[in-house]
């Protein structure tokens, strides 16, 4: 983009460093060129400017906009911000990335991106651009502003704990619950508007509509945030760094808080949403840049010690969110965490670097300032469109995890759990190496981590890996279209669910063996397995063997189907799945408690495995029988490796039930292991 005739290099003069401002020049037809100067300015001493956070979009598809008179080319998502930015009698300054910023000089990217904390944190206001106005921005902004003005009481009681906090699932619940009782109480709920119903207001609807209008909104709104600036990860600084911010589509222009607000409060008066688990259905980019602006908010305004998440909690909760560049993946939060933390780690953005040189440096940078093993606690996906050559112990964060589960009519969304399909971090209260909690590895090399720990047992027995079946909205709206792609796409999904009820039967197979009844620990087999499909919840939280039992009951009807299989049904084929999914649906739906459901997430996208020793562990889906469980001196969890000559290669975080509270560790027998 960049020509010698617009940019000159930039300076350190005695006011400080320097970055470019663009004054996009007013017309009166909006078809007019676009027209603007760039100029250079002391970042501490500027005119007033705004700061505008977009989508860039397809770096191929450009339009013409003319700059200091000579004539650049912007993306159409650029220049359509521009053309509804642009006044038709005053200039209006503005600070945007892909203008003020010399995209050919790789020194002064750098230079730049560094940065970026104080450009945002000073404009005067940062401006969301999301696109043109469309059906679906003409149903959400007055339904935002209808719902804050109804039931602003419930945003204002939200904090940052409560939407990012380790116990954050407990506290939404909490509010979920006191508003069910609060509406109860009230003798009425709040409506949301039919498809199509553009102002906002409650429809005209007989009460024996209302549950087929209660959550049009709701899915509206969920339909809007598919659009691509939900998906990009430097939104997540550009908004929270700013001191005031905009959503903007078209000429529609909003404050982000009353624009959050109406979500949050759909959320919580949405029928739907109310049956699904709260933190997974507002769980990804929107709710954590909302959430940690306000913490951040909160930080600035008050003397109270906000506890800011650390580089590696946003690269986890920001995994699945896009760069174009996959170092931006790291680059883009270094804003974001607390400048003391920031100063320690001292990671220099360069755009010079290899991918897997800016990973290993955040991994190294991460260990060192932790002083824990947490980040070995990261599940390693492969990205299939980008091949790194990385230490087995370095995440690699260009992964982008697909669609959540398909829905269809709403029937399995009120049964599927919702997730991701990636697994989540094993990040609860685990103490698997118990008091030894720090740790201090040593770097042998550049790519080798030498870690204290040893080795405590091996996998044995394994099933396969638990899965649930794939899609968007978009895909199934193609599908329906025709009775063939109908007919495949059903056929699909519920042999995808047929497999998932079925790779659960062989699971609790697995678990109930008697030979290993009882449990290592001295509890029944029924006790271990629960405890350990829920992760330790069972034994830390407020899930229950009652609960257990109920879920177990979903697995009655495709258990008997499968043993009627192997009695010699086989000509059956993979089509028996179909009518395992099936029943096992209606079972779960019919027992109504989704409990237990929920708390099994976590072994989403595992294997669940025995030992030599006999527990029970949720481990890797590239776990093989043989490898070695480890225990090491700072890890929370313990770790499944592979072999490699007198080295290890990390496989990735296990659960083991009856190790998790460090009931295992002894520090005697550390030795030093290396992990390539």
């Amino acid at each position: 983009m960049a020509g010698s005739a617009i940019y000159s290099p930039l300076k350190n003069g005695p006011e400080g460093p320097s970055f470019r401002l663009l004054t996009l020049q007013p017309a009166q037809e909006t078809t007019d060129p676009l027209r603007c100067t760039v100029v250079e300015q002391p970042l501490l001493k500027c005119d007033d400017y705004e700061a505008l956070s977009y989508c860039w979009g397809d770096a191929t598809d450009k339009l013409p906009i003319y700059c200091n008179d000579q004539r650049l080319e912007a993306t159409r998502s650029l220049e359509a911000a521009l053309r509804h930015l642009r006044r038709k009698d005053d200039d209006r300054c503005l600070w945007i990335d892909a203008v003020c910023i010399n995209q050919d000089d790789i020194s002064e990217r750098n230079t730049q991106v560094l940065l970026m904390r104080s450009i945002y944190r000073n404009a005067s206001r940062v401006i969301v651009w999301l696109g043109k106005d469309e059906h679906d921005s003409q149903v959400v902004f007055p339904l935002c502003q209808r719902m804050y003005d109804e039931h602003s009481e419930l945003y204002n009681e939200m904090d940052y704990a409560m939407l990012w906090g380790r116990d954050r699932e407990d506290r939404i619940k909490q509010k979920l619950e006191e508003h069910r009782l609060r509406i109860a109480d009230d003798g009425d709920g709040v409506e949301e508007p039919r498809d199509g119903d553009n102002t906002g207001s409650p429809p005209e609807t007989d009460e024996d509509d209302d549950d087929d209008t209660t959550d049009s909104g709701f899915h509206t709104f969920l339909r809007f945030l598919r659009r691509p600036w939900f998906q990009r990860c430097w939104v997540v600084q550009e908004l929270c760094l700013a001191k005031e911010a905009f959503a903007m589509c078209g000429s529609r222009l909003m404050p982000w808080d009353i624009f959050f607000a109406g979500y949050y409060l759909c959320l919580l008066t949405s029928k739907n949403a109310l049956t699904g688990r709260p933190e997974q259905i507002i769980r990804g980019n929107f709710l954590a840049a909302t959430s940690l602006r306000l913490a951040m908010t909160r930080a600035r305004d008050s003397t109270t010690n906000v506890d800011l998440p650390d580089l590696l909690g946003l690269l986890w909760s920001t995994r699945s969110l896009e760069a174009t560049d996959p170092r931006d993946k790291v680059y883009s939060l270094l804003g974001l965490i607390p400048e003391t933390e920031a100063d320690a780690m001292s990671i220099i953005p360069d755009y010079a670097a290899s991918i897997e040189e800016c990973y290993l440096q955040a991994a190294t940078k991460i260990i060192w300032q932790s002083k824990t093993l947490d980040i070995l606690t990261t599940d390693r996906m492969k990205n299939p469109n980008l091949q790194l050559d990385l230490p087995s112990w370095v995440p690699n964060w260009s992964y982008l995890s697909s669609p959540a589960p398909v829905s269809i009519l709403g029937v399995i969304e009120s049964w599927l759990v919702d997730v991701e399909s990636d697994p989540e971090p094993l990040s609860g209260q685990y103490r698997a190496s118990g008091s030894a909690n720090h740790c201090t590895p040593q770097l042998i090399g550049p790519r080798t981590l030498r870690l204290s720990g040893y080795i405590l047992d091996s996998i044995t027995k394994m099933e396969a890996v638990l899965t649930v079946p794939q899609g968007d909205n978009e895909a199934l709206a193609a599908n329906m279209t025709s009775f063939r792609g109908a007919s495949s796409f059903l056929t699909n999904l519920f042999t995808g669910l047929g497999s998932y009820f079925e790779t659960l039967v062989k699971w609790e197979h697995l678990a109930m063996d008697k030979k290993y009844d009882p449990y290592p620990t001295g509890e029944s087999a029924e006790e271990a397995f629960a405890s350990t499909m829920s992760v330790g919840s069972i034994q830390d939280g407020p899930i229950t063997l009652e609960q257990f039992e109920t879920w177990r009951t979903t697995l009655r009807w495709p258990r008997k189907l499968m043993k009627l299989r192997y009695l010699g049904a086989h000509h059956l084929g993979a089509a028996y799945k179909i009518p395992l999914a099936a029943l096992g649906m209606l079972t779960s739906k019919a027992r109504g408690d989704r409990t237990f459901s929920t708390a099994t997430e976590f072994t989403l996208y595992r294997r669940l495995a025995r030992t030599k020793m006999g527990y029970l562990a949720v481990v890797p889906a590239d776990s093989c029988p043989g490898d070695p469980v480890a225990l090491f001196e700072g890890c929370k969890t313990p770790l499944v490796l592979k072999e490699k000559g007198n080295q290890w290669e990390l496989v990735g975080p296990a659960y083991v039930h009856g190790v998790m509270q460090g009931e295992a560790w002894d520090d005697k027998r550390c030795v030093s292991i290396d992990l390539v």
